[in-house]
């Protein structure tokens, strides 16, 4: 009878030897790999990776890959990706069982530790390949700026098509001193053959055009517009006045606010729906009292300032003049602000239970930031040091949230260009209220920031790689 093996089944996404690109993520083969044979190559040797092999039998392409082991009869595979920083490579392999023939304890071990020393030495340094897809708004603008500063990735594809054509400089003077490549209008093949993984930064509408034949071709996607938060189609619908044309996408998209979100989901992503900006302050705000139901969830109440660059950069008209903005403030999409769902459904999965809360936004006369004042009714007497004490423990390991002493209240210059939310509270005796300042910067961890802290999830880095920046101040 045949013995049960463990076995690495290893494929090299970045081999000296290829020339052309090949498939980005496995996880779309795992399903014909299942269910169909897989052949040996000439070599017919687990611990070589130049044995040429190829998955027959009603594959839509047949590939022929060096760096794979091959074997038949392969069971429960599960894809895992490592990033080694010693070798500056992205492991990318499937684990599985096989059956096969008895096998002495020696050759097992030879095999697999024969694998992954053959492996890390075919390899050559390649950072990973990252796109932006909408790269001339401010949102794109700022994931430039952080994945300029990231070890690990490599900028080699930009879209927009307001600046096509052209440098990023024209768009951004800033990066003049920067070598990235041109503008060019969005194309899906062309994203596929530059990235490994995409961010989308265009308007709500384009991420859900253009999701399905991008994750088909194994890119990976974290989109920064709403196509993707809200689960149910009608909800979303509803709210953003247009029905959505990718439905069968929303169960897989995997909502990132890395805080409240189990890592291990976000590591298995295909494709991750950014949060919005006041959703990232308001839930960071209220989860810790309503996960533990010291809160009355009829009783919230959120108001929210953010700074004028949460409108985006192609946002025209009156009230953004700068006179007309400028020694002034103003309250919008009163009741209707389209971010109101996001954070009911968001507070609702921490809570347990269906929650719906009052949300008024504001416009001030400041670039960037929000400032979230958010109130809740206790629902049992609690001290603002009993409170603190619990959002610490609620966030100790959570690298990008800081809780300060009770009546400490945060500003949002603390944050300034940081991926890092802020939060104090107290607790209004006479009303039996607590009362919770959060502040962010709106285009760091309320979207750019969040972005990359998702991408370094995905791909198993430490989530605060390339982001631990001091805040810029004054």
């Amino acid at each position: 009878m045949n013995n049960l093996h463990q076995v690495y089944i290893a494929w090299s996404l970045y081999t000296s030897d290829y020339q052309d690109t090949p498939p980005r993520d496995f996880r779309y083969l795992v399903p014909y790999i299942k269910s169909r044979e897989i052949l040996l190559g000439p070599e017919d040797r687990f611990d070589g990776f130049n044995a040429d092999a190829t998955v027959h039998s009603g594959m839509p392409v047949s590939y022929d890959h060096k760096g794979f082991l091959f074997t038949k009869n392969i069971e429960g595979l599960r894809l895992i990706r490592e990033w080694d920083p010693d070798f500056g490579i992205l492991l990318c392999y499937l684990h599985g069982r096989f059956y096969g023939p008895p096998t002495p304890n020696s050759q097992q071990n030879s095999l697999t530790s024969g694998v992954a020393a053959r492996y890390t030495q075919g390899m050559r340094h390649r950072k990973i390949h990252v796109g932006i897809g909408g790269a001339s708004g401010y949102a794109g603008g700022e994931l430039v700026r952080l994945l300029l500063q990231h070890p690990d990735v490599q900028i080699t594809y930009l879209s927009s098509h307001t600046y096509a054509g052209k440098s990023i400089s024209t768009a951004f003077p800033g990066f003049a001193a920067h070598h990235l490549p041109p503008l060019e209008e969005f194309e899906v093949q062309r994203a596929v053959q530059k990235t490994d993984i995409l961010f989308l930064a265009g308007e709500t509408g384009f991420a859900m055009q253009v999701a399905r034949p991008l994750l088909d071709a194994g890119v990976r996607l974290i989109d920064l517009s709403a196509d993707f938060r809200l689960r149910d189609p009608a909800v979303y619908a509803q709210w953003y006045k247009r029905e959505h044309s990718a439905i069968e996408l929303l169960d897989e998209a995997v909502y990132g606010l890395p805080e409240l979100v189990a890592h291990s989901r976000l590591r298995e992503a295909r494709l991750v729906a950014n949060p919005g900006c006041y959703p990232t302050a308001a839930a960071l705000a209220l989860a810790p009292v309503l996960a533990q139901g010291w809160v009355e969830p009829d009783s919230l109440v959120i108001d929210a300032k953010s700074g004028v660059s949460g409108a985006g950069r192609s946002k025209f008209g009156l009230d953004y003049h700068f006179a007309e903005l400028n020694e002034s403030m103003r309250a919008y999409g009163v009741p209707t602000h389209r971010h109101t769902p996001e954070i009911e459904q968001m507070l609702s999965e921490v809570a347990g239970r269906a929650i719906t809360a009052t949300f008024t936004p504001h416009l001030i006369p400041v670039t960037r930031g929000i400032l979230c004042t958010a109130y809740a009714r206790l629902s049992r007497p609690l001290s603002a040091q009993e409170l603190t004490l619990h959002y610490r423990r609620f966030y100790q390991d959570k690298t990008f949230v800081v809780v300060r002493e009770a009546g400490d209240f945060p500003a949002t210059k603390h944050v300034a260009g940081t991926n890092y939310c802020h939060i104090s509270l107290t607790v209004d005796e006479r009303t039996r209220r607590l009362v919770v300042t959060s502040v962010i910067d709106n285009l760091v961890k309320g979207a750019a920031g969040q972005a990359v802290q998702n991408m370094n999830l995905m791909l198993g880095l430490a989530e605060s790689r390339g982001l631990e920046l001091p805040p810029v101040f004054p």
